[in-house]
């Protein structure tokens, strides 16, 4: 009950932890966007950030500008 009681087994640890062994058998920058990604979503939930705060536009704004850096990476590394 504690592991899924919020929004049922796709919003939880669990569903992370199985999700993610899934997609590392497939790829591993899969793997990390999405522990990135959803993690934090869920970490985030869970420690009572608002909806629509200045705390959860500058955390959404901080993801963004790490994942642009990531891609830019590896666009250079695909060049």
């Amino acid at each position: 009950q504690f592991f899924v009681k919020h929004r049922g087994i796709f919003h939880s640890f669990i569903f992370l932890i199985l999700f993610s062994l899934l997609l590392g058998i497939f790829s591993r920058t899969l793997l990390f966007g999405f522990l990135i990604g959803y993690g934090s979503h869920l970490i985030i939930d869970k420690i009572g950030i608002k909806t629509g705060s200045l705390f959860e536009t500058l955390i959404f704004v901080l993801f963004l500008v790490f994942n642009l850096v990531l891609i830019g990476f590896r666009v250079i590394e695909l060049l």
